[in-house]
């Protein structure tokens, strides 16, 4: 059902494009930084995180969720709710990264910056 909101939820206007290492920009500096935010409101950009969560965690989560149901359905819960936590922070950390990255790097070099930022992470 996840993945069914991906598709169908995709309304966002200019998020994909920093997915995109050919994509244009709304243009350089802080004005493309505002726009981006301003086409993308928070609660949207979390909105698409977490169906993204819900499409892409729940195969490798069948271990450890045993592992906490073993102690009883409270615990795995608490399992979930942390491990949603986490991962919705993370997201916000790097949404707002990649906004920033494309709205103030050079185009050519935005893409590069990007990657090597995923490549440490």
């Amino acid at each position: 059902m996840a993945w069914a909101l991906l598709f169908a939820g995709g309304t966002w206007l200019s998020l994909p494009a920093y997915c995109s290492a050919s994509a244009r920009f709304a243009g350089p500096g802080w004005a493309g930084l505002e726009l981006a935010l301003l086409l993308n409101p928070p609660g949207a950009l979390a909105a698409a995180w977490a169906a993204m969560l819900l499409a892409m965690m729940p195969p490798t989560l069948d271990r450890p969720l045993a592992a906490a149901g073993e102690r009883g359905p409270g615990a795995a819960g608490l399992f979930l709710l942390g491990y949603g936590t986490v991962w919705m922070a993370a997201g916000a950390i790097l949404i707002l990264l990649a906004i920033a990255l494309r709205a103030l790097l050079p185009a050519p070099g935005a893409p590069l910056a990007v990657a090597a930022l995923a490549a440490l992470a």
